[in-house]
């Protein structure tokens, strides 16, 4: 069996990747959203709140981040700055070039126009003259060298002669978030330029989400795979309480999942359950359960009620078991 392929109810990260074009893939969002939340046309950022980064939201600093990102942007000479996407061009700049759809990312864009300049010329400024750091991280459009496409037939031309760089900023510097510059000119020759700036940021997890203190015991129950559905190991109750709140803790410790799409593993339904409780006749009070392999999350419960995903790529379910001293063939994956 191949790869199977799920799909979370947000998204991830931004990630740069060649394509031809992308131009329509994306959703107005026009405007940057300040920190303090305010958003003004164009693009243009109201003053920053005098909050200091450290008392602020994870939202807000992915939003300070990218107005940050907006304003390394160096216009080229004589550039004007737009309001509102340009007419002529196809719609090409209503939108970022790739949105995933994910709710804790940021998405901030100004608009310009750029007179004296191709599109490719506009890039090759901008890459040229970005603040030092800046790293070319991927492009699309004409500024990709492709001679043919499938079935040996040449790429039609784009009389729009879209193009795109995107840039990833120094290290330090919204290490989640990427520059995209692209740019497009009307059938006359006028280019116009859209830069957007992508800032993902990590929702916190509420203390409401976390395993209830009053558990002390947790059994551990092996899900078998449905190809071979016997020699099920029995479950294994974990009554040490050392062994326990090394458990909670590392479950505690995972952070919200990002979702969005992601390839993973053939999976047949083996894995792993975690049932909390107060003792070892008590009602369930949470439960944990994990895919294995692993295809990066972890479904939690509490009272019954499901929580939102937990993020993990693999070694929760290894450390628990690593934890417990459980030797199960098959559930114990290679390190």
């Amino acid at each position: 069996m191949g790869k199977a392929l799920r799909i979370r109810s947000a998204a991830i990260a931004p990630v740069a990747f060649l394509s031809l074009t992308l131009a329509a893939c994306g959703t107005a969002r026009m405007g940057v959203t300040a920190p303090d939340g305010a958003t003004t046309p164009g693009g243009t950022a109201t003053p920053a709140s005098t909050v200091s980064r450290a008392a602020m939201s994870p939202r807000q600093q992915a939003q300070q981040d990218a107005a940050a990102l907006l304003a390394a942007f160096v216009p080229p000479p004589g550039a004007t700055r737009l309001v509102r996407p340009p007419s002529g061009v196809e719609g090409k700049l209503n939108g970022p070039e790739f949105t995933s759809g994910d709710p804790d990312v940021v998405y901030s864009a100004t608009l310009w126009q750029v007179p004296a300049m191709t599109p490719k010329q506009a890039l090759a400024w901008e890459k040229a003259h970005l603040p030092a750091g800046f790293k070319l991280s991927g492009w699309s459009g004409e500024a990709v060298s492709l001679p043919k496409a499938p079935g040996g037939r040449p790429w039609p031309k784009d009389p729009y002669h879209y193009a795109a760089y995107w840039f990833a900023p120094p290290a330090g510097k919204a290490g989640s978030g990427q520059l995209n510059v692209g740019a497009v000119s009307t059938l006359q020759g006028q280019t116009y330029v859209r830069v957007d700036a992508e800032v993902a940021w990590q929702p916190l997890r509420p203390a409401t989400e976390k395993v209830p203190a009053a558990a002390k015991v947790i059994v551990i129950t092996a899900q078998p795979d449905m190809n071979t559905p016997h020699d099920i190991p029995a479950p294994v109750t974990v009554t040490d309480p050392a062994k326990v709140s090394r458990i909670v803790s590392l479950l505690d410790g995972l952070n919200i999942d990002p979702g969005g799409m992601r390839g993973c593993p053939a999976m047949a339904g083996r894995g792993i359950t975690l049932a909390f409780l107060a003792t070892a006749s008590g009602p369930v009070l949470a439960t944990a359960h994990e895919d294995l392999p692993s295809c990066g999350y972890v479904d939690f419960t509490i009272g019954g009620r499901k929580q939102p995903t937990l993020s993990d790529f693999g070694p929760f379910a290894q450390k628990v078991l690593g934890i417990a001293g459980v030797q199960w063939r098959g559930w114990n994956l290679p390190k």
